[in-house]
């Protein structure tokens, strides 16, 4: 399970260290792979392969006669790579993902549960910003309360 907000930056050859705490639940795994795709709200999503392929199950479900099915799929699918992270903990971001996201060289790791978005740090400040008072309504929107969370 991946949580937390960490700040980075990209080296030189585009790569990313992951932080310690992610790395930390593939110990017994090498290499780690994972699958990059465009995320929601303008970031992007790194998936762990057990994770992408759960997802994945969950959209076999969905007719691909209805053309919303279609269409998301040719936009998932066609934005999605599969990467992996070097002994040093480092991803590759290519130049096509850091312009699908807007990320130049710092970036703000988030932690989503099975899934960790990487995001320009202004687009993910602007994000907090816009939706950091609306918190409480989202979550009894979604009939999330502290009962649930106990």
């Amino acid at each position: 399970m991946f949580f937390g907000e960490y700040e980075h930056s990209l080296d030189s050859k585009n790569r990313l260290t992951l932080p310690s705490c992610f790395r930390e639940h593939f110990e017994d795994k090498q290499p780690i792979k994972f699958f990059m795709t465009r995320g929601f709200d303008q970031c992007l999503a790194l998936y762990p392969s057990d994770s992408w392929k759960s997802e994945l199950e969950k959209l076999k479900h969905n007719s691909y006669f209805e053309s919303d099915v279609r269409k998301f799929h040719r936009l998932l699918y066609s934005k999605t790579s599969p990467v992996t992270c070097d002994r040093q903990g480092r991803i590759l971001i290519t130049d096509k993902f850091k312009k699908e996201a807007k990320i130049t060289k710092d970036v703000t790791l988030v932690g989503l549960d099975n899934k960790i978005e990487i995001w320009d740090p202004t687009l993910w400040e602007k994000f907090n910003e816009m939706h950091h008072d609306s918190f409480e309504k989202i979550a009894e929107s979604l009939g999330v309360t502290n009962e649930n969370l106990k």
